[in-house]
């Protein structure tokens, strides 16, 4: 059934938080925090400088904390939050004085290195996909080892200093020999650097070598598939949109949706085994709300984990397969779409099938709106044959791109009781575009309707320039 949807909640937070320069500001800052720990460790700062560098790193720590509030506001739940940015909570944890363990607090602001990571995987997306995902792969595990030797070098230089290191610049040498060699050629003679060797040398047992490998085995799978758009589970997302099947026109909708007023701050769950996050990237469409669930979208399971029953507007697709005839693909389009409604009443949906006997089936599911493949563009074919010039409107008012767009208004209450010849002076002169059509409240839409009069809960479908679409809509 028809549902309207809700503009996404903080729309200038989430615009915020895809903004370049701001990304730029957050990479720089955990730079800094990260190059601040080495500096505290091998340089010998005096007091003054030492105090404007813990005043600066504590600075730094509120504006992480400042940016993760803001990911809270704009994530879909808390349970969301947290997967995706336990690691950035620890690191900021060092700003409570109760997380203040002395020298252990370099071991949580060392996190920063895995902030760091997700950060750089964010903004460098499309180098891993040029060199075909093992970016991610060759990436985390260099990472990894980076971060083994930076906690090895700070803890022993730490620990160690005076007591067995002559100079910090050798904690660096001790840390890497010992991640290799698995030995240690002074034994540590404090108790932290005991245990910042055990640590290391935990690197070199065969079991913790096994463990490593499976950790990171995972990790790198989770990267690369957050680098890919995909997901298992959207099951806390609400006011979403879903795409079951995948064919040319997902470009065109997902282009579509990421520019229009209403749905460009709603996520995207496409749901198909041939769903290719690289198609849409190839056709410079923004993929920021873009998800892919490669599975079977007539099953039932998959659906409630791409929160059909959250979701906002659903649209199956007439998905192409060798083996499958129209007929077939038009059954699993109705098999989808009924299953839809059957589990979320409220959604819109709307689908596409091939054969036009089948449009009643659908709508006696309470499907909203069916297409019929090459219906449309036949039709808008046969007018462009007879009238000549004509496409140029049609390119215009069906895209919200540039130029004019349709757009549903809300009858006012000035126009309640008028007439539709009433309505086409009332919009122009407020500037609201060009009445040519009501939608009666759960009826079909009337074009032009002649000696109609308008009743409270029905919509006026008008032609209106983008920029003049009312903000609230």
């Amino acid at each position: 059934m028809l549902s309207t949807s809700k503009p996404k909640k903080y729309p200038k937070i989430k615009w915020l938080l895809q903004n370049n320069y701001f990304s730029s500001f957050i990479l720089l800052a955990v730079i800094f925090s990260v190059a601040s720990i080495l500096i505290e460790v091998f340089v010998d700062l005096n007091t003054s400088l030492s105090l404007q560098l813990n005043l600066a790193n504590d600075v730094i720590t509120f504006v992480l904390i400042f940016e993760l509030i803001l990911r809270w506001f704009t994530s879909p739940s808390n349970k969301i939050f947290l997967l995706k940015n336990w690691i950035e909570i620890l690191a900021v944890l060092p700003l409570l004085r109760i997380f203040r363990f002395g020298r252990l607090i370099y071991v949580f602001r060392l996190l920063r290195l895995f902030s760091l990571g997700t950060i750089l995987q964010r903004k460098l997306g499309a180098i891993a996909t040029a060199l075909q995902s093992r970016f991610l792969e060759y990436g985390l595990l260099l990472g990894l080892m980076g971060f083994a030797i930076l906690f090895g070098t700070i803890g022993f230089a730490q620990f160690e200093a005076g007591a067995g290191l002559m100079e910090p610049s050798e904690a660096f040498w001790k840390s890497l020999f010992s991640l290799f060699s698995g030995e240690y050629a002074d034994y540590p003679q404090t108790l932290g650097g005991k245990f910042i060797l055990f640590v290391l040398l935990l690197f070199e047992m065969t079991f913790f070598a096994m463990l490593t490998g499976t950790i990171s085995a995972v990790m790198i799978e989770k990267m690369k598939e957050t680098g890919m758009h995909k997901i298992k589970d959207a099951s806390d997302f609400k006011n979403h949109i879903v795409i079951c099947g995948f064919n040319p026109k997902v470009n065109i909708l997902v282009r579509e949706f990421s520019i229009d007023p209403i749905r460009k701050d709603s996520e995207i769950i496409i749901i198909s085994p041939k769903a290719n996050i690289e198609n849409l990237r190839s056709q410079n469409i923004k993929t920021d709300m873009v998800m892919i669930m490669p599975e079977d979208y007539t099953h039932i399971e998959v659906l409630k984990r791409a929160g059909i029953k959250t979701a906002s507007l659903a649209i199956v697709l007439s998905e192409a397969d060798n083996n499958r005839s129209t007929h077939d693909m038009d059954a699993r389009t109705i098999l989808a779409a009924l299953t839809i409604e059957r589990m979320n009443s409220a959604i819109h949906t709307c689908a596409e099938i091939n054969h036009p006997e089948y449009i009643d089936h659908l709508k006696m599911g309470g499907v909203d709106d069916i297409v019929i493949e090459g219906d449309v563009s036949g039709k808008l074919l046969a007018r462009m044959g007879s009238s000549h010039g004509i496409l140029p409107f049609f390119e215009d008012v069906l895209s919200n791109q540039s130029g004019n767009t349709m757009h549903f208004h809300e009858v006012p209450n000035d126009l309640i009781g008028k007439s539709m010849e009433e309505a086409l002076l009332w919009f122009s002169k407020n500037k609201l575009g060009i009445a040519v059509a009501v939608k009666p409240k759960n009826k079909e839409l009337l074009v032009n309707p002649a000696g109609y009069f308008f009743s409270e809960g029905d919509s006026v479908l008008t032609i209106i320039d983008v920029g003049q679409i009312p903000k609230e809509s």
